[in-house]
């Protein structure tokens, strides 16, 4: 089994606006898609940070998800707060598995 060759062993790079691939030789200097005009770039600038920024969100926003409360139940046996796990078992507790949405 052959293994697959990547764009730039090709020779191609993808338009970001339309999805054309387009020969690196075809568009020259000029670094435009022919269809859509737009400017092709060999590689997403900032690829990196971007990637780094948006797995320390995640992991900043992950702590406080899951232990915040994020859902108020009322009901005859009084009021609670819940946390997203904690909501789920709650509402499975009193054989909640049809529509919860109010």
């Amino acid at each position: 089994m052959t293994p697959l060759k990547q764009s730039f062993e090709l020779g191609l790079s993808l338009c970001r606006t339309c999805g054309l691939a387009v020969s690196r030789a075809s568009i020259g200097a000029n670094q435009r898609c022919p269809r859509c005009q737009s400017r092709i770039e060999q590689r997403t600038p900032f690829s990196t940070e971007m990637t780094l920024a948006w797995l320390i969100a995640g992991i900043v926003f992950y702590i406080p998800a899951n232990l915040l409360p994020v859902m108020h139940t009322r009901g005859l046996l009084g009021e609670a707060d819940s946390t997203i796990l904690g909501g789920i078992s709650r509402v499975l507790a009193f054989g909640g598995t049809g529509d919860i949405a109010c």
